[in-house]
Formats: C-alpha cells, structure tokens, sequence
C-alpha cells in the first residue's frame, strides 16, 4: 500500500474537480421573487383556448374548434383522477373501455367541443375527426405527457392494490378451508360407524337440518362419555 505524502494530499486538494467543488458552495442562493407580470401571464395561459391547428391529413375536416394549450392546476388533478377511474369500471380493470373514456375525457377537457350524448356517436366523432392528434400538436406537450404519464402509474397503482386485496382474500378463504377441514377431523376423530350413522339421522332427502345434527352429534358424544371408564 502506497503512502500518501503530504505534497500528494496538496495535490489532491488542489485538483480542479476538488476546486470546482469549492466554488459551487460559494454560488449565491439567494432567491428572487418573480414578477407579477409573468404570474399573470402564466395565469392567463392556462385560461385561454385557440384556433386547433390541424395536421396535414385532416385539414380537409369541417369541424372548426379551440383547443386549451395548457391545464389548470384543479383542471390537470380532475383530469388525471377521472381518467385513472375509468380503467376500473364496476371495479374491474378494462384497458380499451379506459382508453376510450380517456379520449373522450381529453376531447372534453382540452377543447370547446360539446359532443354527443350517446356513447358510440363520441367514439365515433373522435375516431373519424382525428381529434386526439389534432389536441395533441396544439397542447403543451411536457404538461400533457406528464399528466398521460400520471394516469398510466396511477392505473398501474391501482391493479396493484387490487391484487393485494384479492389475494389477501384468497388468503381468508384457504384459512377458512382450513380450519373448516380441521374441526371436521377434530369431530370425526373417535367415531365409529355406529356413530357416523347417527349422525346421517340428522339429513332428510340429502338436506342436513341443523338442528338434528346438532342434537345428534351431542348424544353421540354422551353416549361416548357414557361409555368411558374411569381407571381411578
């Protein structure tokens, strides 16, 4: 193992990554406050829609609408909860239901475009409008691929939840199974055929009545009780 001299350890602290390291910490931090204009502006933005540009392949399409270039905060967290929601009809995941209300939802909330009632005439119009790509080159692209981003890990989330639920579940029920399988075991234990007899009294036309079992298995158990020897 080599020394380290101390000419070496001056060398070393003297390098320029260790130089460089020293002037970051001397940077000034200090914060500034943003013009109200700009504020304003960025408020404004969010607020506004313009005239869709269409892409080249649509320009022939008749539908004239406005598309909002940016979300609002309170727009942005509906949009993303509401789109996460719709993958889970009834509870149960759906990818293409999830996908199609997505559209719709996005048509909706970028656009001043009031569609249909009926579900399949929505589908309908934004399938053969082109309006999903349409949006999509007229919106901020780093809000709304984030926003896409926040649905596909909360969807994700979501079908990892469920999955823990049913197999917490599953768990339940295997437990239940088995302690079901062990109080059978636990009765049966010690039973003659006499005894198993007995207790079939207790079915009429291959129903079990409680009640009969019950009061069938407890005079099996006297008579047992009945029959035991007492050694001392």
């Amino acid at each position: 193992m080599r020394n380290v001299s101390a000419e070496d350890e001056k060398k070393r602290k003297s390098s320029p990554k260790r130089r460089r390291a020293t002037e970051l910490k001397e940077i000034n931090m200090e914060k500034i406050t943003i013009d109200r204009k700009i504020v304003e502006c960025s408020l404004n933005a969010v607020n506004e829609y313009r005239d869709a540009v269409c892409p080249e392949e649509t320009k022939h399409a008749p539908l004239a609408f406005k598309v909002k270039e940016y979300l609002t905060l309170d727009e942005a967290i509906a949009f993303v909860e509401s789109a996460t929601e719709s993958y889970f009809p009834q509870g149960n995941y759906s990818p293409i239901v999830g996908d199609i209300a997505t559209a719709i939802l996005t048509v909706e909330t970028y656009t001043n475009l009031e569609l249909p009632e009926d579900i399949s005439e929505k589908y309908a119009v934004i399938s053969a409008e082109c309006l999903i790509p349409t949006i999509e080159i007229n919106v901020n692209l780093n809000q709304y691929n984030n926003l896409v981003s926040n649905i596909r890990a909360s969807v994700e989330e979501r079908k990892r939840i469920a999955e823990r639920d049913i197999e917490k579940e599953l768990d339940k029920i295997s437990l239940l199974f088995e302690n079901i399988a062990n109080s059978t075991q636990d009765i049966m234990n010690g039973l003659d055929i006499k005894d198993v007899k007995a207790l079939l009294s207790a079915s009429s036309d291959g129903k079990i009545d409680e009640e009969k079992l019950v009061k069938a298995y407890s005079k099996v158990m006297l008579d047992k009780s009945d029959e035991t020897v007492d050694v001392n």
